[in-house]
């Protein structure tokens, strides 16, 4: 019997099968199968079949990755809409601010502004609702430093003022001040803050909750 399977398994392989089909159908180990074939020769077509058998086989694995990932965001947003009928004032508040500021992506909550009051109640949600520490969040910048204030000085403005000592420092985006009449030098001088969390199950609850706040359901920023 297992001459049997070896001997087919060689076939099989000359024809450009793959070892885990060439298993698959005769019902042995993979290492059982490579043993056997490790030697045959394989001409031109052979390989070309083969090559196609393992991009065929990529692009399943990605699709199954890929659906696998869309699932799971799927039920961190009825999670999110779950939450979105307690009744929760600050949940509430917090999700419609993202809805609102957010930039929206499928697997990092991120929101920009200048209002220092306006961030703080966002920082407030991330650590009431979803036990966010200061370690989870990262902050960039986007302002101008020659108004007085060092870009060193503006970072820790923006970290006392939203009281997360410990975030992350990402890259920011110094500018440099040209006077015209649209902008007048001091009007922001902290710049914009972005704070980010790098957390699909928290963004992804964000939607759910929204769609939830909103009475829509459409897989908001689901794909």
């Amino acid at each position: 019997m297992k001459a049997e399977k070896r001997k087919q398994a060689i076939e099989m392989r000359k024809n450009g099968e793959a070892i885990t089909i060439i298993a698959k159908k005769l019902h042995v180990a993979k290492s059982s199968v490579s043993c056997w074939v490790r030697d045959v020769y394989l001409d031109q077509m052979a390989k070309d079949k083969l090559n196609k058998s393992k991009i065929r086989g990529c692009k399943i694995a990605a699709r199954n990755i890929s659906e696998t990932h869309r699932i799971r965001r799927l039920n961190y947003q009825k999670n999110g809409s779950v939450a979105a009928k307690k009744d929760d004032l600050l949940h509430a508040m917090g999700c419609m601010l993202y809805w609102a500021e957010g930039e929206k992506s499928r697997n990092a909550c991120s929101l920009s502004n200048t209002d220092p009051y306006l961030l703080k109640l966002f920082v407030r949600f991330l650590k009431q609702k979803f036990a966010i520490n200061n370690n989870d969040i990262a902050i960039r910048l986007n302002c101008y430093i020659d108004n007085g204030k060092t870009i060193k000085d503006i970072e820790n403005y923006w970290i006392k003022t939203l009281d997360i000592n410990g975030a992350k420092i990402n890259k920011h985006t110094i500018k440099k001040f040209v006077p015209t009449a649209r902008y007048r030098k001091n009007k922001y001088p902290y710049g914009v803050c972005t704070i980010v969390v790098s957390r699909t199950e928290l963004v992804q609850h964000i939607y759910g909750a929204i769609q939830e706040y909103a009475g829509f359901n459409n897989n908001y920023c689901l794909d």
